[in-house]
């Protein structure tokens, strides 16, 4: 019997998922990459760039490049930290709270699709079983990761 493939179904997913948020958060001139970005900057006020990227597992220049839409569409802004003048601290501006509802409805909705016909026992297994694949890609790619930076540069 041939075994269904778990990542087209993770691939079809992430696919309509990004497009369905995608294509009702265009009004705000803002895309699902910077949605998910305003998001962790409500919880996390006052994050550098470079420690936004790392929440999103994000690489610079799918930050920066968000980021600044994200700056001149006047939802985030950049400040100089008071502890080190080098860094700006990044925070959501008045503006956010014009659109926050609205956005916070869309991503509520879309989930709603796709856990529509669950019963809460199974929207807890898949979040449970959700966790623990990304744990297990996670660890796969930070091993293999740690291992090709031994062999590049061993000790």
């Amino acid at each position: 019997m041939q075994k269904e493939s778990l990542g087209k179904y993770i691939a079809i997913i992430s696919k309509y998922w990004g497009t369905k948020i995608n294509n009702e958060v265009s009004r705000f001139n803002i895309n699902k990459t910077q949605v998910e970005m305003l998001g962790v900057l409500f919880y996390f006020r006052g994050l550098s760039q470079n420690e936004l990227g790392e929440k999103l597992f994000l690489d610079k220049i799918t930050v920066t490049k968000n980021l600044q839409g994200l700056i001149s569409e006047g939802y985030v802004e950049k400040k100089r930290s008071q502890k080190d003048r080098r860094v700006k601290r990044l925070y959501l501006t008045p503006k956010i709270e014009e659109i926050g509802g609205e956005i916070e409805k869309i991503i509520f909705g879309a989930v709603s699709t796709l856990t529509r016909g669950f019963s809460p026992e199974e929207e807890k297994m898949l979040i449970q079983l959700m966790e623990k694949m990304t744990q297990n890609i996670f660890s796969e790619v930070f091993e293999e990761e740690k291992c090709s930076q031994l062999r590049e540069n061993p000790i």
